[in-house]
Formats: structure tokens, C-alpha cells, sequence
């Protein structure tokens, strides 16, 4: 066979497609992996910052240790001293936040201080009845401590020790230490607790003592509230910001003494707050408001009650059928820079003419959307209502008034249809039992020359505008599924009346 009827060898190598696949799995790798260095690095830099907040922390106890017993306290706190309750220190760029909080502990060896929320006891020998020889030593409330008293129990240990409450309750010191610093993961500070005994048996001397307990609407416990108890008539000044525990209390022994000047709050995101308020010449708060006391040996009990928060949007619209019934003359739908008013029922004292001071009471426009937002309201029954002098009266409103706000609830939304002022004029909301709107009832006005019928909608309010005096009028209401009603209403410029019928 010649040379030349011989078949060609073909060229190997790689093609697009190859290329692409190789391109994309070398790409894959290499992406994963570089995500795996830069993890490892992330990694590397938090536990390099931990061992940094943990060197902090244990810089913090040792400060402590090195310090006479009598010396361990935060400046501004309870005990007192000079070690700062916060401060920021930097280390490698970054900024660790150190907190510090001591406190006295009243051991329960000695009994505890007798308070409600603090779970106090007072000691007690119980002796079974025929059985003198059987003795045993029980911690009981007060409550319970009489009933054993009363069946041959006495005070004390079975040893003969002292009885009643512990009066010193200083006992010995609890020291918290938190070191937190910016991460892009999930916070975890560090934390070191440790206990400060005196030498002798008890520390400290004779104080008052705080036992706080936070509630919620409903009574139960409000777990790891923010406190503020501030004193700055005393010395050395007390000025504390911590948390109660799980179980929404706190026991804090070693106040000083003092006559209503310790000024107290509590705070959590999304909850409402509370506070204590300075009696002045214009305003005195009720007692559950006033600045607390504090007298030598006794415990000054103290319960505030909060609860989530909920929010209300009010937009104002105008609701004429005519040009001429708008408030401004002209019809732009939503009204901006309407005056109005809204004042729950809820009261923490009176002014200096005895009037009550309202926990909410707005007094303001709409904005230049006509809209009215009330935020972390409290739960509780509020009036709205416009003021005398305005160019408007209310037709309808989306939800009944009085507006009753929840504790947690969705935010709410009310919107307020209003037509030009008249001088004297009718607005009637009709009720079922339950304080929702009765759609399609009928609605009849007589006397003084007025005999006029209107039908109720879907919100459940008609308006009687512009009758000609004030004086007491017939009022007759019938629905279907409902008893009538009739009654004699009293007008008196711009009134508004809430009827609630009766279920047949």
C-alpha cells in the first residue's frame, strides 16, 4: 500500500464545551474554598476579640478582688464605690462595652427580708402536734407564719436562733461583669458572676431596702424589665440602670435613707413605661406616681404594671355630597391641619386645680397628608372629639368613640368623615351589646319642630346638622333583631351620643 492512500492522523484536544465545563467547576472550587478562608478568618478574628473581652472581664475581677470590702460598689449605684457601672475601652480597634454591676444578696441562711415579690420568709420552729421531739425549721410568708403561731409554732430555728425577718439584709455581694463588642454574628457577651463576702458574718450597715415587681395588664410577671432608680439628694449619689429577673422583680437592700426622692422608671422595647413623678405646684402625682422612700430596716414595696404597645392612624376625609358642605369650600379629599383632641381615661395625678393629669392627652393637626399617628399608645378607652372652634363637624368615624385600645393589638386605623360646621347638631352612634356598629337601623328626631329620619350604615352613625335650638329632643331608634328605642336626648351645641340596643 503506497504512502498516499494512507488516512490522515486527526488532532486531539479540547473543545469549547470541555473548556466551559472545566471553566465552571475550577470556579466552583475555587469560590468555595475562598468562601471556607474567608469563614476561617471571620472565625479566627471573633475568637481573637472573645479571648480580648475575656482578658477584660478578668481585668475587672481582679480590680475587685484587690479592693477592701467595703470599697466594692459601682460610682453612682448601690453599693457605692468607684468602680464605673459602663465605659467603652478599646482594644485592636475595636470597642468593648464593660458592664458592672454589684448588688447586695440577702442570703437566705439568716431569713430573708420579708417583701411580695422578693419571695421573703420569716423562720419558723414547727413542733408536730404530739411530737416535741420532731422539730423542724420552715421559712413561711408572713401570712402563713400566724396560722403556725396560732397551733404552738414559735418564731426561730428549733436551735433557739433569732426569729422574724432579717433585718440586715446586706449579707454579703454579688459582682456581674459583661463584656460585649460588635460582631457581625449573633451577640454573645461574656459574663462572669462571683460573691464578695465580708470578713464577719454580715456586711454594711443599716439602709432600706427595694422590692420591685412589674405586671402586666393581665397580672402576670413581665420577665427582664429595664429599671432607673436615681437619688442625687443623697451621699454618695445613687444612680442605677439594670434589669429585674425572669420573673419581672428585683430585691435591692443597702438604699440609703431618704423621704420621697428616689425617682424610679421602667422600660422594655415595645412595652409601654412607667415612672415616678416630683410633686411640684402644678402638679402632684397620685401615690402609685410619687417619688419613693426609703426608712432604715423596712422594705419599700413597689409594683408598676406595663404592657405592649399598640399604635393608631387617624385620617381625616371630607364627606359632603356637596362643594358647598366641605369644611375649606373646596374638595380636596383628606383635610391637613385639622384641630383635634384624643385623652384616654387612664390618670397619674392632678394639676394645681385638682384637675386630673391624663397618661394621654393630645391636643394637635393632622399633617399635610390629613393624617393624625399616635404611637405606643397605652391600653385603654380614648375620647376623640374636635374642638369647639373648628370649621368641621364629625359625620362618621370608621370606629366607635370612644376608641378602645388593646394591650398587643394590630395597629388601628380610624377614619374620620367630617362636613361643614353648623352651631347646634346631632351625632349618633348606635351599638350592639358588644360595642359594634349596628348596620341599617332607622333613626327618628322629633320636637322643636324637627321631624326628620335618617338610616344608619355600615358604621352605624347618622347626623342631625344644624337644628334650629338647644333643648331635649325625642329620640326613636328601631333595627331589625333589636328591642326600640326611645328616649329624650339633651343637645347642646355639637353633641354626640353612643346608644347601644338591646337584643330581642
Amino acid at each position: 500500500m503506497s504512502k498516499n492512500n494512507q488516512k490522515p492522523k486527526r488532532k486531539t484536544g479540547f473543545g469549547l464545551i470541555e473548556v466551559l465545563i472545566a471553566t465552571f467547576v475550577i470556579g466552583t472550587s475555587l469560590t468555595g474554598v475562598f468562601g471556607l478562608f474567608i469563614l476561617s478568618l471571620r472565625l479566627a478574628q471573633e475568637s481573637e476579640r472573645r479571648l480580648v473581652a475575656i482578658a477584660l472581664a478578668n481585668e475587672r475581677m481582679e480590680m475587685v478582688r484587690n479592693l477592701p470590702y467595703v470599697d466594692v460598689g459601682t460610682d453612682g449605684g448601690i453599693p457605692s464605690g468607684s468602680i464605673v457601672q459602663e465605659e467603652t475601652i478599646e482594644r485592636n480597634n475595636i470597642d468593648y462595652v464593660v458592664k458592672t454591676d454589684i448588688r447586695y444578696i440577702d442570703d437566705p441562711f439568716d431569713g430573708l427580708t420579708g417583701g411580695g415579690g422578693g419571695g421573703g420568709c420569716i423562720a419558723v420552729a414547727h413542733t408536730p402536734p404530739g411530737n416535741p421531739g420532731n422539730c423542724s425549721d420552715l421559712c413561711v410568708g408572713s401570712s402563713a407564719a400566724n396560722a403556725h403561731l396560732a397551733h404552738g409554732d414559735s418564731l426561730g430555728d428549733c436551735a433557739g436562733g433569732s426569729s422574724g425577718p432579717d433585718v440586715l439584709n446586706t449579707d454579703y455581694k454579688q459582682v456581674r461583669v459583661e463584656v460585649s463588642w460588635p460582631s457581625p454574628n449573633e451577640p454573645k457577651p461574656i459574663l462572669f458572676i462571683t460573691k464578695v463576702a465580708p470578713e464577719g458574718i454580715e456586711g454594711g450597715e443599716l439602709f432600706g431596702t427595694l422590692d420591685l415587681t412589674v405586671l402586666d395588664a393581665s397580672g402576670g410577671t413581665v420577665p427582664t424589665v429595664d429599671f432607673s432608680l436615681v437619688n442625687s439628694s443623697v451621699s454618695p449619689a445613687v444612680n442605677i440602670t439594670s434589669q429585674t429577673d425572669i420573673f419581672g422583680g428585683v430585691i435591692m437592700p443597702g438604699l440609703p435613707e431618704a423621704s420621697q426622692s428616689y425617682t424610679l422608671s421602667v422600660s422594655k422595647p415595645g412595652y409601654t413605661s412607667e415612672q415616678t413623678y416630683d410633686i411640684s405646684g402644678s402638679f402632684i402625682p397620685d401615690t402609685d406616681h410619687t417619688h419613693m422612700s426609703m426608712l432604715i430596716g423596712e422594705v419599700t414595696e413597689k409594683t408598676f404594671v406595663i404592657d405592649l404597645v399598640s399604635g393608631l392612624t387617624i385620617t381625616f376625609e371630607e364627606g359632603g355630597d356637596d362643594v358647598t358642605n366641605y369644611c375649606e369650600g373646596v374638595p380636596p379629599r383628606q383635610i391637613s391641619g385639622q384641630e383635634h383632641t384624643l385623652k384616654g381615661t387612664k390618670t397619674i395625678g392632678v394639676d394645681g386645680s385638682s384637675d386630673p393629669v391624663y397618661i394621654y392627652d393630645f391636643s394637635g393637626v393632622s399633617d399635610g397628608s390629613g393624617q393624625s399617628i399616635h404611637a405606643d399608645m397605652v391600653w385603654d378607652s380614648y375620647d376623640f372629639a374636635l374642638p369647639v372652634t373648628t370649621a368641621c363637624d364629625i359625620k362618621e368615624t370608621s370606629l366607635v368613640n370612644p376608641i378602645i385600645v388593646g394591650t398587643g393589638q394590630s395597629d388601628l386605623e380610624m377614619t374620620v368623615s367630617l362636613v361643614k360646621h353648623t352651631p347646634i347638631s346631632l351625632q349618633i352612634t348606635i351599638t350592639d351589646p358588644n360595642g359594634l356598629p349596628i348596620d341599617n337601623a332607622t333613626v327618628h328626631l322629633v320636637d322643636n319642630g324637627v321631624d326628620e329620619t335618617l338610616g344608619t350604615g355600615i358604621l352605624g352613625q347618622v347626623l342631625f346638622p344644624d337644628l334650629p335650638s338647644n333643648d331635649d329632643y325625642t329620640l326613636e331608634i328601631t333595627a331589625p333583631g333589636y328591642d326600640a328605642y326611645s328616649q329624650a336626648v339633651s343637645v347642646e351645641d355639637t353633641t354626640r351620643v353612643v346608644v347601644e340596643l338591646i337584643i330581642s
